[in-house]
């Protein structure tokens, strides 16, 4: 597995809110934003990360706000913040039972240098 693989950067983010919920403590935006993060992933990637995981209900109080592009009949989604990002239940249980999971904790621990916790 890679740094930047999917499943490497969405354990990063459950077992970061999850840390924070049994401390009682609020998310830190740079960290949740992956500006931190040890290598440079893009941006539509992390959006797309994050949808993913707030359509399967692994996460809860994801904001994306689409803003129309001037002069175009399209336009762009951004997540609007990140401090009411919480893990769910369901979150909880994929961070502890899914196999994928399993190996994305297993890389994290040789590259245990990225983790804010």
């Amino acid at each position: 597995m890679a740094s930047n693989d999917y499943f490497v950067v969405v354990y990063y983010i459950l077992k970061y809110l999850y840390e924070c919920m049994k401390k009682g403590a609020t998310p830190n935006e740079e960290v949740l934003n992956l500006s931190k993060y040890k290598v440079r992933l893009n941006d539509e990637y992390v959006k797309s990360i994050y949808k993913n995981i707030y359509k399967d209900a692994y996460i809860d109080g994801l904001e994306i706000i689409s803003v129309p592009r001037l002069g175009s009949d399209e336009s762009h989604e951004f997540i609007r913040d990140y401090k009411n990002i919480t893990i769910t239940s369901k979150g909880i249980e994929f961070l502890s039972e899914n196999s994928m999971m399993a190996k994305a904790k297993e890389f994290i621990k040789d590259f245990g240098a990225i983790l804010p916790w």
